[in-house]
């Protein structure tokens, strides 16, 4: 837009002309001209305008704004700074009047490996996933993030980045990061929102194992439990311990760090009802104790597979508090031990 249009002045005076680029034109890229007509005549003279549009990437949404989902990606949330609460809401994360400089982009994805260094992940291989529309009437856009359901042992963290492809092929993708993985200063300001997802696993103090294993094993809470776990265990308050396919373990021992007052239902406890919690693990040579739980003989490599090789339903330990008013030992936590 010209400002102060028409203009007016003699010809052999030099003269200045103001132009204002337009807000809903502050992303994009744009050429035009200028006609400068004599008063009085048919004759003109173009002047060229080429707008290079912004060299950044924004939308309504804080880009750091400490956004994460949840284990299965079906919910996230964003800490409140007048509350310091945290605001949870449905997934897709949803972000309205995005800029980016044109049409011609392309959606990169990071993923964080130790604090603040990330590598750049393949579209088909990242756990991200950013769809874009147009929004009506407008050359803003909208954009709505997912994320797969993370079935990992960790909270993993991510970036995504929206970049004109003129402006990555000039880059070049290798230098979109140091060589310690942080972001170089012509890449940052094309960050869109940077993420994170809890895992379906916490890692918990509340038991440990002790073994002769090498390897620490750990002991992981279930974030949100399936409703087949749920029914299996007796509780929603269940943790797992993974063991390694086919490897024994001369020694191993279960002990409780929170539960010391409780007592563990082990498998003489059992009624015919309930069966399922005590699969044929092929031993029965264990014993319970306050806050701890032995397997006398340990575990051999054959335990957890029936005679096929096939591996067998989690062994569930089932940890009971007596109840002096009902009279009764209701389930308080359980812990699943599977083979991989």
């Amino acid at each position: 837009m010209v400002n102060e249009a028409p203009l007016k002045g003699l010809g052999f005076r030099p003269g200045n002309i103001s132009v204002t680029v337009k807000d809903e034109f502050s992303a994009f890229a744009k050429k035009g001209d200028i006609k400068v007509k004599r008063t009085g005549t048919d004759d003109f003279v173009n002047i060229p305008v080429n707008f290079y549009g912004i060299d950044r990437v924004s939308s309504d949404k804080n880009a750091w704004g400490g956004w994460t989902f949840n284990s299965d990606g079906g919910k996230y949330s964003t800490s409140n700074s007048m509350t310091g609460e945290s605001d949870e809401f449905d997934a897709p994360l949803v972000m309205q009047n995005v800029l980016v400089n044109g049409n011609d982009y392309e959606v990169l994805y990071f993923e964080e490996q130790i604090a603040n260094q990330y590598v750049l992940v393949d579209n088909q291989d990242a756990w991200m996933s950013l769809k874009v529309n147009q929004q009506q009437n407008s050359e803003l856009k909208e954009a709505q993030l997912s994320v797969k359901n993370n079935e990992g042992n960790r909270e993993r963290s991510g970036v995504v980045m929206i970049m004109p492809k003129d402006t990555l092929g000039f880059i070049g993708r290798d230098n979109l990061l140091t060589s310690s993985g942080v972001f170089t200063d012509c890449a940052d300001k094309y960050v869109l929102i940077a993420i994170s997802q809890k895992s379906a696993f916490i890692t918990s103090s509340d038991f440990e194992v002790i073994s002769d294993s090498q390897e620490p094993i750990m002991v992981l809470k279930v974030d949100s439990p399936s409703d087949e776990d749920i029914e299996y265990c007796g509780t929603n308050n269940i943790y797992k311990v993974r063991l390694q396919s086919h490897t024994s373990y001369s020694t191993f021992k279960i002990v409780s760090n929170v539960y010391a007052d409780f007592e563990v239902y082990s498998w003489h406890n059992l009624s015919q009802e309930d069966p399922v919690k005590y699969p044929s693990w092929g031993t029965n040579d264990f014993c319970d104790y306050m806050s701890s739980y032995i397997f006398w003989n340990g575990i051999s490599e054959t335990n957890g597979y029936d005679e096929k090789g096939d591996v067998l339903k989690p062994l569930c330990i089932v940890v009971r508090k007596w109840d002096e008013q009902s009279q009764s030992s209701p389930i308080v936590a359980a812990i699943l031990i599977y083979r991989e």
